[in-house]
C-alpha cells in the first residue's frame, strides 16, 4: 500500500507540473540551476558522501548516474540529469523494474523537463522547500518560454558600471526596425552549456505588448568576431550566445562595432 501511495503522488505532482512533460523534449535544465532553484528556496544541499554504494537510491537509471546530496543533513536527495525530456520517464521505468522485489524506503519522487529527483523521507519530516524548489525549476522553464516567444514593444539599455569601456549612455529604443533588431538577436539566442563568467555591459529591460516587462545582462563589447552574450536575471545561472551576425547588428545600432 505505501508503495501505491507513491505512485499516486507521483501521478498527481506530474499532473500538477504541467501534465507529464514540462517544457517539452527541446527544453533542458543543467545540473548548477537545480542546485541554484534549491539555493534561492532558503537551504544549500551538501553532497552524500557516505551513502552505501548499493543503495537503491545511487543506481544507474536509463543509463545516468544520480548526484547525490543530504537534506538538512540526514534526508537523502538523488538528482539525475538527462540529455532530454524524455529522459525521466525511462528512468522511472528503469527504477521500478530495479527495486520490483525490494523493500524500498518511503520517497517522493519528482520530475521537471530532464530532471529526475528521488527525495528520501516520511510525510512527517518532508521539507516543503524541496517542492519549492521545483515548483521554482518548473517557473523558471515557463519564463524562459515566455520571453522567447512574446512580442516586444520597446528595449531600455542601462549601462553596468563595472564593465571597463569607454563612455556608456543609457538608450531606449521603441521604434519598429531597432526593436526588430532586438528580437532577432532574443530568437536566435542559443542556449550556452557550462557555469558563467561573465562582467555585464548594459541591464536590458524588454517591456512586451502585454506591458509585462523582463530583465536581462546584455554584453556586447567592440569585437566584430565576437558573438554576444543574453543572461535572464531570472536565472543568472544560463547564458544564451547571441550569434556574431546578430550581435554586430546590435553594435551598429549603439554605435559600437569597432570601426
Amino acid at each position: 500500500m505505501r508503495r501505491l501511495n507513491i505512485v499516486l503522488a507521483f501521478i498527481c505532482f506530474i499532473a500538477m507540473v504541467a501534465g507529464c512533460s514540462v517544457g517539452g523534449a527541446g527544453k533542458t535544465l543543467t545540473a548548477a540551476q537545480v542546485l541554484d532553484a534549491f539555493s534561492r528556496s532558503g537551504f544549500e544541499l551538501s553532497e552524500a558522501k557516505e551513502l552505501h554504494p548499493d543503495s537503491v537510491f545511487k543506481k544507474e537509471l536509463n543509463g545516468v548516474k544520480p548526484d547525490t546530496y543530504l537534506v538538512g543533513g540526514s534526508q537523502l536527495l538523488s538528482i539525475y540529469v538527462y540529455e532530454s525530456s524524455r529522459g525521466p520517464a525511462k528512468g522511472i521505468k528503469d527504477f521500478e523494474r530495479q527495486t520490483a522485489a525490494a523493500d524500498v524506503t518511503s520517497y517522493d519522487l519528482y520530475f521537471v523537463a530532464n530532471i529526475l529527483h528521488f527525495y528520501v523521507t516520511d510525510v512527517s519530516d518532508r521539507d516543503e522547500r524541496v517542492a519549492r524548489a521545483v515548483e521554482g525549476l518548473r517557473m523558471s522553464m515557463e519564463k524562459q518560454e515566455e520571453w522567447l516567444t512574446k512580442e516586444i514593444e520597446s528595449i531600455t539599455l542601462t549601462c553596468q558600471p563595472n564593465f571597463g569601456k569607454k563612455p556608456c549612455e543609457n538608450r531606449k529604443f521603441a521604434d519598429s526596425s531597432a526593436v526588430e533588431r532586438f528580437r532577432q538577436a532574443v530568437h536566435r539566442a542559443e542556449k550556452m552549456p557550462g557555469m558563467l563568467n561573465y562582467v555585464a555591459e548594459y541591464l536590458m529591460t524588454v517591456t512586451f505588448h502585454d506591458l509585462t516587462k523582463r530583465d536581462f545582462h546584455l554584453s556586447l563589447g567592440t569585437d566584430r568576431n565576437q558573438s554576444g552574450l543574453l543572461v535572464p536575471l531570472f536565472d543568472t545561472t544560463q547564458g544564451y550566445e547571441i550569434p556574431v551576425e546578430e550581435a554586430n547588428r546590435l553594435r551598429e545600432l549603439l554605435g559600437e562595432d569597432g570601426i
